[in-house]
């Protein structure tokens, strides 16, 4: 009887043992489905941020600077001139990118305010298409395939362009009329 006393007690530590062996792996897969999830979101926020940018300071930054622009240069707008009376369409572009084997293709309308800056923007083509292919070189494919990028490049083609001589203050603005990454 003492033998049999004796098994039925190795029995119930077996049976004790493999109760803690299953809460011990349960506590393990809990503790690792909480760093999955916290690895999955972490991810899923980089790709997030990677593929759209920072999506709630594009809006605000680029409505702040765009009246700041004219009195960077020195010379403040007039009522008139604020407002974009027409465009100015160039011919396309196509640019190698700053990395290497990335292409864009690329055609702008450049708005103005007064409608006698047109033959001025005529004249003047040759040093803007210089100075837009000199800004749209120095770009890579990353840089330009999210909105903070799209509108920085905006930003720098108006300031490039209203610094030219002759041109202060006539560019109001930059429209994309056609945006490839090739």
């Amino acid at each position: 009887m003492a033998e049999s006393n004796g098994q039925a007690q190795g029995v119930g530590s077996q049976q004790g043992g493999g109760e803690t062996k299953k809460k011990v792996s349960i506590v393990k897969i809990l503790i690792l489905l909480m760093i999955a999830v916290v690895v999955f979101g972490g991810v899923a926020a980089g790709v997030l941020y990677f593929l759209y940018g920072v999506e709630s300071s594009d809006t605000g930054g680029a409505s702040k600077t765009v009246p700041s622009k004219p009195q960077e240069s020195g010379a403040p707008l007039t009522p008139a001139a604020s407002t974009v009376v027409s465009t100015y369409e160039l011919k396309s572009f196509i640019v190698n990118l700053a990395d290497s084997g990335s292409y864009l293709k690329i055609t702008l309308a450049l708005g103005y305010g007064i409608a006698e800056q047109e033959p001025l923007l005529k004249s003047k083509e040759p040093q803007i298409r210089d100075a837009i292919l000199t800004i749209l070189s120095s770009k890579s494919a990353k840089s330009l395939s999210t909105k903070h990028g799209k509108m920085k490049l905006k930003d720098d083609i108006n300031k490039a362009l209203n610094e030219l001589p002759g041109l202060v203050n006539v560019v109001i603005s930059v429209y994309f009329t056609e945006f490839q990454i090739l």
